[in-house]
């Protein structure tokens, strides 16, 4: 476990914030790979 993780609510809240931008990021990937899936369809 890192460090961070003990360091209090601050930490947990930097993780969370880093879990919710890396969930945005995965999500931005997944429509553009269907967007240009579907632009493949036509």
């Amino acid at each position: 476990m890192p460090p961070a993780r003990r360091a209090g609510s601050g930490g947990a809240l930097r993780r969370d914030a880093e879990d919710v931008w890396n969930f945005f990021c995965h999500l931005r990937v997944a429509q553009e790979r269907i967007a240009r899936h579907a632009s493949q369809l036509d």
